[in-house]
């Protein structure tokens, strides 16, 4: 992963790398600030048709949350951190005063170094996003499973994709083997994430490593065993964000999640 273009030309100074990574981190922070007020005008429609589920407002206190309205505040929470991120980025980090007066000129004075730096900084933005994303999703699927499955108990313990598996079928989710090519190139990537963004498949014994190739969004990714993945992009992290809002909505205005009286989140923390 580069956020650099290999159409772009190469940076002959600091200033010139600067600008760029402001330009870039500026770009992301608007189209996550995008994708957060998604989530915020949704999480609204939802606690206006929906008024006895318990959700609190920005500036309360309280310990009882309704997983369906915490799963969009969730994910609200994770884009406006990373927005911070961007911000801070794009406003303190990219200005060249402020870099070489508050970083130590062995970084602050030579391109190259400072390159590899904004690059990580954005790698690791994007991969605290991602994560934090998934992870979300994921806490609030289990709960889900655990209330409206005969075997949710069961089914909320076992590895994620039979989670999304029986409660997209549970619920008829629309579009369902959409939805799981979905959450099985989100796993994908996830998993390479935790190996530093190289690809690695879990094999079982006798089996050999091959690629692997998703569609998304009408293009194709493949991605090689043992290979580092270069195709993602802020665009497409993003991309993901809106597309798990539409399965969030679907879900929870599904009957036979509505029809609950409460589902509590269980871990969820003490304010927004």
């Amino acid at each position: 992963m580069t956020p650099r273009s290999p159409s772009l030309p190469v940076p002959k100074t600091l200033e010139e790398s600067v600008q760029y990574y402001g330009r870039l981190f500026a770009e992301c922070s608007k189209g996550t600030q995008d994708v957060m007020q998604m989530y915020m005008v949704k999480r609204e429609e939802i606690r206006k048709k929906y008024p006895t589920w318990q959700a609190g407002a920005m500036d309360e206190k309280f310990d009882r949350v309704d997983a369906r309205i915490g799963l969009f505040t969730k994910q609200i929470n994770s884009l406006i951190t990373t927005s911070f991120h961007h911000v801070l980025y794009s406003k303190s980090l990219c200005d060249l005063t402020w870099l070489q007066s508050n970083i130590h000129e062995n970084y602050s004075s030579h391109l190259a170094v400072m390159e590899k730096q904004f690059d990580n900084c954005f790698k690791f933005a994007a991969q605290q996003c991602f994560n934090s994303i998934f992870h979300q999703m994921e806490s609030s699927f289990r709960l889900f499973i655990k209330n409206v499955h005969p075997s949710g108990e069961t089914l909320a313990t076992n590895k994620f994709q039979n989670v999304y598996t029986a409660l997209f079928a549970r619920l008829d989710i629309k579009d369902r083997a959409e939805r799981i090519n979905l959450m099985q190139f989100m796993s994908v990537i996830r998993n390479s994430m935790h190996n530093n963004w190289c690809y690695i498949p879990t094999l079982k014994q006798g089996e050999t490593a091959a690629p692997r190739e998703f569609e998304y969004k009408q293009q194709k990714y493949t991605l090689i065993p043992n290979e580092f993945i270069r195709f993602i992009t802020w665009t497409m992290i993003m991309d993901f964000a809106k597309d798990l809002l539409e399965v969030f909505d679907e879900m929870v205005n599904h009957p036979d999640i509505v029809s609950i009286p409460e589902i509590i989140e269980e871990r969820f923390p003490s304010n927004e």
